[in-house]
């Protein structure tokens, strides 16, 4: 499938290229949505965890995190820890001191919370949250998202 969307990417951008609207597009333009694709295509889940990695190294740093006795990480630890095999990836989370309502996985299997988040639901509601982003990292929805933030930046 993979190549079958490559040919066809190179294969439009070839016709742009040739056609004789060129005088209408610009052909820096068509190269360029050209090359964007194939960054896509071509790059490996191992280059994505590398970026993942990377990414929630600076976020962490970026952030207020909750120390390891902290309320906050006492809660998400009683409610994650049965789960945080459970995933084909290794899954490591931390809470963060944040105001906004928000939970976020990336590729590599990190998972973020915000405290605003924590101190709105009870720990049902939270465990559903949980495994909203445990199934993101699973179903490689993150690793799909940041691929596509990849070729966008």
């Amino acid at each position: 499938m993979r190549i079958r969307s490559l040919a066809s990417a190179l294969l439009i951008s070839c016709a742009i290229l040739l056609s004789g609207c060129l005088e209408t597009l610009n052909k820096e333009l068509a190269v360029s949505a050209g090359v964007d694709f194939l960054k896509a295509a071509t790059v490996t889940d191992a280059q994505m965890i590398a970026l993942s990695n990377q990414s929630i190294g600076q976020y962490d740093g970026q952030s207020e995190v909750a120390g390891p006795d902290d309320p906050y990480t006492k809660r998400l630890n009683r409610l994650f820890d049965p789960y945080k095999n459970s995933a084909q990836v290794p899954l490591e989370y931390k809470v963060y001191y944040n105001d906004t309502l928000n939970a976020f996985a990336m590729p590599n299997g990190s998972i973020r919370v915000h405290t605003a988040l924590m101190d709105l639901l009870k720990d049902d509601e939270l465990l559903g949250v949980i495994g909203h982003e445990i199934g993101h990292v699973v179903e490689e929805h993150s690793l799909a998202r940041y691929k596509r933030w990849v070729v966008e930046s």
